[in-house]
C-alpha cells in the first residue's frame, strides 16, 4: 500500500522523494521543495527512533538555527505536547518511537500546512496530497466539499474534495499505537485566549517584542529573507520586527506599476534603503500551466490564480533568496470582520452564525443550477451550521474572540493554508502573525485596542515611526490620529467605499482573450462537454457543462468556469493515476 501511495504521490505532485525510513510498523518518506534545503528526516542511531518535520518552522528557544536533531532528542525524553509548543510556523511533525511501535503526529496551531489521512486496509495512510490518497480508492468527489469549493473557492472543516479523505485539524497531536488504535488531542486552542485582558499599551509592547523575536528566529534559520511589502497595514507590521531587530531584508510587491500598492511599496523600499523587486506577471492559460498548478494546489485552489503566485515565488527563489515572509493573519490585529459585531463589541454573547454566513462566507451568488437538485445545499444555511460548529466551545468567550476563531479556523486555515501549503513545495514561506507568540498579545487585547487598526497603528508609531508616517495605499498614514495630523486622514472615506466595492466585485480575475480559453479546452481535450469526467459524478448537472464551454468560446472562462475546470482536472488526474498504477503498462 505504501509503495502505491508513494508512486501516486510522486506522479501527481511532481515532487522527488528526498529521504525515507522503513520500519516493520511504519514507513515514512519526505520530499524536498524545488528551492531551498531538503525537508528534515533524522534518525537516532541508538534507539532507531525517527523524527520528520516538514514546512517552514522555527523554535521558540534554543541556540542557533532550528534543529530537528534537537527536537528528536527532546521527543525521546519529553511529552510531544511540550515539544510542539516550542515550534512556530507552518509545519507537520511525525515522531516514530520503536520503544512502543507507535507514531505521533502534530500539526501547527492554525493547520496551515495541509495534511490528509485515509483509512486503508491494515493501516492509515497520511499524505500532504489528498489526491494521492483519493487515488488509492474510488476517487469519488465529496458532495459537500465540491459545492463549498464551487460556491466560495474554499473547502471547510476537515473535508477534502474526496470522500474518505479528511484533513487533520489545527493544533492537534494524533497518536497511533501498535494496535492501530488512534487517539487525538489538542495541544493549543482558542480556549487559551483571554480576550479583553491587555490594554492598548500592553498589547502594543508585547506584540512589538514578539515580532522582533519572530524576525530574529526566522533570519537565524533563513538569513536571506524576502518580505512582501504592500501598501497596507499587515505587511508593514510584519517587517517592523525585522527593522526593529536591525535585520536586513529584501522587499517585493506584485501588480501594475501604476497601482497604489506598488507605488507605496517602492517608497518604503527607498526609505529603508533595501533591495526592492517589483513583479508584474500574467500567466498563459495553457494546459501545462494548469497541470503544474494542479500538482501544487491539489485541486483546492483556482489553478490560474495560483499559477501567478507560483511564477512569482519561483522567480524570487531563483534570485538566491532563502525564504519568503508575508503579513497574512495580520488582519486579526485590526479586528477583521468585527464590524458585524457592532454595537456589542466584546460582549459575552453568542456569535450570530447566520449573519456571518450571509455577510461573508455566502455573500456572493453562484450558479446553483450547476448542482444536481438532489445533491444541492442551501449554502447560506450550510455555512451557518459550519460557523456554529466552529465556535461551539467558545460560548463563554467574548464575541470578538469567537469571531477571531471563526476567521482563523474557517477562512485562514483553508484559504491561506492552501496557498501556504502549495508554496511550500517551491520554497519556505512564513507569516510571523501565525506564530503563537505573536498571535496571543493580539487576541488578548481589549477590543477597542484593535478597533479600526489602532493596535497596528500604535505599534508602528512606537516601534518604527518612519513606517508609521508613510502613507498607506489609501493615502492616509499608518500612524495614530492626533489633532496635529488629523488632516492627513481625509482619504478614509474613499478607502471604505473601495472596500465595499471590492467585496461586491469578488476576487481577482486575470484578463484573457476568449480564444485563448477555447484553445486551453482543446489542449485539455475538453472542447466537447461530453468529454468532461465530471459528467460521471452525481454532483454537477451535466446539462450545464455546455454553458461553460460556450462561455469560454465567447468571452473566456469566468471564475466559476475556472473553478469547474479545477475540479475536472483533479478528478481526471486521480482517475488516470489509479489506472496507471493498476496497469503499469499504461504509463509506458
Amino acid at each position: 500500500m505504501f509503495a502505491r501511495l508513494l508512486a501516486r504521490f510522486e506522479r501527481l505532485s511532481g515532487c522527488r522523494i528526498a529521504c525515507r525510513t522503513e520500519r516493520d510498523w511504519c514507513t515514512f518518506a519526505v520530499t524536498s521543495p524545488e528551492f531551498g534545503a531538503s525537508q528534515a528526516l533524522v534518525i537516532d542511531p541508538e534507539s532507531g527512533a525517527f523524527l520528520a518535520i516538514i514546512g517552514a518552522w522555527v523554535e521558540v528557544a534554543g541556540p542557533g538555527p532550528a534543529s530537528p536533531e534537537r527536537l528528536l532528542r527532546r521527543c525521546l525524553r519529553e511529552p510531544l505536547t511540550s515539544v510542539v509548543r516550542d515550534i512556530e510556523g507552518a509545519f507537520f511533525l511525525v515522531f516514530g518511537d520503536p520503544r512502543t511501535h507507535g507514531v505521533a503526529m502534530a500539526t501547527d496551531i492554525v493547520g496551515s500546512l495541509h495534511v490528509f489521512v485515509r483509512d486503508v486496509p491494515g493501516g492509515l495512510a497520511i499524505c500532504t496530497s489528498a489526491r494521492a490518497l483519493a487515488a488509492l480508492g474510488a476517487g469519488a468527489l465529496d458532495p459537500v466539499a465540491a459545492q463549498e469549493f464551487w460556491a466560495s473557492g474554499i473547502i471547510f472543516e476537515d473535508r477534502s474534495l474526496w470522500q474518505g479523505v479528511r484533513k487533520l485539524g489545527p493544533g492537534r497531536i494524533v497518536t497511533i499505537d501498535a494496535q492501530m488504535k488512534r487517539s487525538e488531542k489538542r495541544y493549543w486552542s482558542f480556549e487559551e485566549v483571554n480576550g479583553n485582558t491587555l490594554s492598548l499599551k500592553e498589547a502594543s509592547a508585547r506584540l512589538g517584542d514578539a515580532l522582533v523575536s519572530a524576525a530574529t528566529r526566522i533570519a537565524r534559520a533563513y538569513p536571506n529573507i524576502l518580505a512582501d511589502v504592500t501598501g497596507g497595514y499587515d505587511s508593514r507590521a510584519a517587517i517592523s520586527g525585522f527593522v526593529g531587530a536591525g535585520i536586513r531584508f529584501c522587499a517585493t510587491v506584485s501588480g501594475p506599476s501604476t497601482s497604489a500598492d506598488v507605488i507605496v511599496s517602492k517608497r518604503i523600499g527607498e526609505t529603508l534603503k533595501i533591495p526592492h523587486y517589483h513583479v508584474e506577471i500574467e500567466v498563459e492559460r495553457r494546459a501545462a500551466v494548469a497541470e503544474d498548478a494542479l500538482a501544487l494546489t491539489d485541486g483546492e485552489y483556482e489553478l490560474f490564480e495560483y499559477a501567478r503566485i507560483a511564477a512569482t515565488h519561483r522567480g524570487h527563489a531563483r534570485r538566491g533568496l532563502s525564504a519568503s515572509v508575508n503579513g497574512s493573519f495580520g488582519e486579526l490585529a485590526r479586528g477583521y470582520w468585527w464590524e458585524l459585531l457592532f454595537p456589542w463589541l466584546g460582549a459575552i454573547r453568542p456569535l450570530d452564525a447566520t449573519r456571518l454566513s450571509r455577510k461573508r462566507f455566502a455573500a456572493i451568488p453562484y450558479d446553483t443550477g450547476a448542482i444536481e437538485e438532489k445533491a444541492r445545499l442551501d449554502f447560506r444555511d450550510h455555512m451557518s451550521e459550519v460557523v456554529a460548529r466552529s465556535v461551539a466551545l467558545l460560548a463563554g468567550k467574548p464575541n470578538t474572540t469567537q469571531m477571531d476563531h471563526a476567521y482563523l479556523d474557517l477562512r485562514m486555515q483553508r484559504w491561506h493554508g492552501r496557498i501556504s501549503s502549495s508554496t511550500l513545495h517551491i520554497w519556505p514561506c512564513f507569516s510571523p502573525f501565525m506564530f503563537r507568540s505573536v498571535l496571543m498579545p493580539i487576541l488578548d487585547a481589549v477590543p477597542l485596542a484593535r478597533w479600526r487598526s489602532l493596535l497596528v497603528r500604535r505599534l508602528l508609531a512606537d516601534r518604527v515611526p518612519v513606517l508609521a508616517n508613510l502613507p498607506l495605499e489609501h493615502g492616509y498614514p499608518a500612524t495614530t490620529a492626533r489633532l496635529t495630523n488629523i488632516h492627513r486622514f481625509a482619504p478614509v472615506a474613499a478607502h471604505y467605499f473601495k472596500r465595499i466595492r471590492d467585496k461586491i466585485a469578488g476576487g481577482h480575475s486575470p484578463s484573457v482573450a476568449a480564444g485563448s480559453d477555447l484553445t486551453l479546452l482543446e489542449e485539455l481535450s475538453l472542447r466537447d462537454p461530453a468529454s468532461w469526467m465530471l459528467a460521471a459524478h452525481t454532483i454537477f448537472a451535466t446539462e450545464r457543462l455546455p454553458h461553460y464551454v460556450e462561455q469560454a468560446a465567447r468571452e473566456g472562462l469566468s471564475l466559476a468556469g475556472r473553478r469547474l475546470l479545477t475540479i475536472e482536472l483533479a478528478v481526471r488526474s486521480v482517475s488516470q493515476s489509479a489506472q496507471m498504477s493498476d496497469n503499469p503498462a499504461a504509463g509506458k
